[in-house]
């Protein structure tokens, strides 16, 4: 907390030397504001089972306030959502074991992907997973953006008379009440919830999708708490608010009619005539009267553009807390093109891809993996013979900051040389739906080279038998003499079908190209 100013008595000649009290700042013993909770001695070595949440009420109510009133925040918290989670992810079966042969690892990944058990359950979560009352897309995008804002999170989920999903619930962070824990490991094992009967309200963790985030005991005995990202960030937005919401609208309002301070000179003159005078000038308007006054026009609005500085200072300042970059909020004219893809994809390896780590190491534990060892009756437990051979991971869609032409450029070298496969190529720069067409073209021509290599066989073989004296072997041995009258053999060019399919992929792939 602020301390207090302590007041202090002293004198000003040109008051004749007379002493006033007045109230020092007191710099020197001045601290910022701490919301971290303050345990005694005792409190530092208590069972982890007595947690405690880190943030009051009030504290949580200053978040959800920042969040909905700051749009900047709101901006940064849903753009940094969205780039993490991006399209709509996607399960891949993987092995759980670690190799260090790649041919290894190959083997074990086809041996599980033949097995239908494996790929049948899979599905089934597939298909689970887009149903209206689940729509896990949807509730893990609500569910990211609350730990953001809170520094946890929680989506119950609701199981049929056979353990079996039904529906996701994505419950409201400020009801989250104090967490349980196993008191030897200090695993998770529930949380209490608000909305619930008070004797009822545990959620057990097997019923949970539990989210935290800088869950790192920082502050004592706030594990499975987690930390808000808006905690740096509230005091700057609530400054900026305050400008918003009543300096600039005050500054604003000056700007049409001024502030001004009147002295009247008669002295005889009582209160009530100088309010009545006050309460017949018109803002903007001529105003007549009999007074002997003094006007001083004071300008309130001298300040404007050091609140307007004050409030862009704030905004870099919010976005940077929350690990944006600033022209993702809204700060364009500071960067170029070059600039800012390389920013990106900075950002894309240092923020995106370990917010994704973080993500799959929630979702893939307590939510795809018992719900595939389920279907799929595999003992996961500690006390199995074996553990599983077989995970079910939860990956994310690529996103890039490459143009197509530059995806073009960079794979086209290695197929000239014969490095990766066309299909490869489009798959590359997003064109997967002319994967088809391409393979029907490579097909046909196969089939039209197979054509020609017979045709030349069969001429070939029709070739009379050469005569004394002369080697014989195949054309590329054997080169005609233009002296005796032997032409060299025209290689025939592609039919018109060929050239056309070739033609009209080469226009789709520009068309696509021009679009972006």
């Amino acid at each position: 907390m602020v301390n207090k100013s302590v007041p202090e008595i002293v004198s000003f000649p040109e008051l004749d030397g007379k002493k006033v009290l007045v109230f020092t700042s007191g710099g020197r013993n001045r601290k910022p504001r701490s919301y971290i909770p303050r345990y005694g001695r005792s409190a530092i070595g208590a069972a982890a089972t007595s947690l405690k949440d880190p943030y009051t009420p009030d504290l949580k109510d200053r978040f959800e306030d920042t969040y909905r009133s700051d749009g900047n925040v709101k901006r940064a918290i849903d753009k940094r959502t969205e780039m993490l989670l991006g399209k709509h992810g996607k399960t891949v079966l993987d092995s759980t074991q670690e190799f260090t042969n790649y041919q290894d690892k190959r083997a074990a990944l086809e041996k599980i992907n033949s097995n239908q058990v494996y790929l049948d359950a899979k599905k089934q979560i597939d298909n689970l997973q887009s149903k209206k009352a689940i729509r896990f897309h949807d509730k893990l995008i609500s569910a990211t953006k609350q730990t953001f804002i809170y520094g946890r999170a929680a989506i119950e989920i609701v199981k049929d008379g056979d353990n079996y999903p039904t529906a996701l619930h994505v419950l409201n962070s400020k009801r989250l009440g104090k967490v349980e824990v196993d008191p030897d490991t200090w695993e998770f094992q529930g949380v209490h919830y608000a909305d619930m009967p008070t004797n009822a309200d545990l959620l057990s963790s097997e019923d949970l999708i539990y989210f935290t985030i800088n869950d790192d005991h920082v502050t004592p005995r706030s594990i499975h708490y987690g930390l808000s990202v808006l905690e740096p960030v509230i005091d700057a937005s609530e400054t900026k608010r305050i400008i918003k919401q009543e300096d600039l609208k005050e500054a604003a309002k000056t700007l049409y009619a001024g502030v001004a301070l009147i002295r009247f000179m008669n002295e005889s003159i009582t209160a009530a005539e100088m309010q009545n005078f006050a309460n017949q000038i018109t803002p903007g308007g001529w105003t007549s009267h009999k007074y002997d006054i003094e006007v001083t026009l004071q300008k309130i609005a001298d300040n404007l553009q050091q609140m307007v500085d004050i409030c862009d200072f704030c905004n870099r300042e919010e976005l940077r807390d929350i690990g944006v970059p600033s022209f993702i909020g809204g700060y364009e004219q500071i960067a170029n093109y070059a600039n800012s893809q390389q920013v990106l994809l900075a950002y894309k390896e240092v923020e995106v891809n370990t917010g994704r780590t973080w993500l799959k190491d929630i979702i893939q534990p307590q939510w795809l993996n018992p719900l595939f060892y389920d279907l799929t009756s595999i003992d996961d437990s500690e006390e199995a013979d074996e553990p599983p051979e077989v995970k079910l991971n939860y990956e994310f869609e690529d996103i890039t900051f490459e143009t197509t032409l530059d995806k073009v450029n960079t794979v086209l070298p290695l197929f000239d040389h014969h490095l990766i496969s066309g299909e490869k190529v489009l798959k590359y720069v997003d064109m997967e739906d002319v994967i088809e067409e391409f393979q029907s073209l490579k097909l046909e021509k196969d089939m039209n080279s197979e054509r020609q290599f017979q045709l030349k066989l069969e001429a070939l073989k029709q070739r009379p038998s050469p005569g004394p004296g002369e080697e014989q072997g195949p054309p590329f041995l054997n080169p005609p003499n233009p002296a005796a009258g032997q032409q060299q053999p025209q290689s025939q060019p592609p039919t018109t079908s060929v050239r056309q399919a070739k033609v009209d992929l080469f226009k789709k792939i520009a068309s696509k190209i021009d679009d972006l």
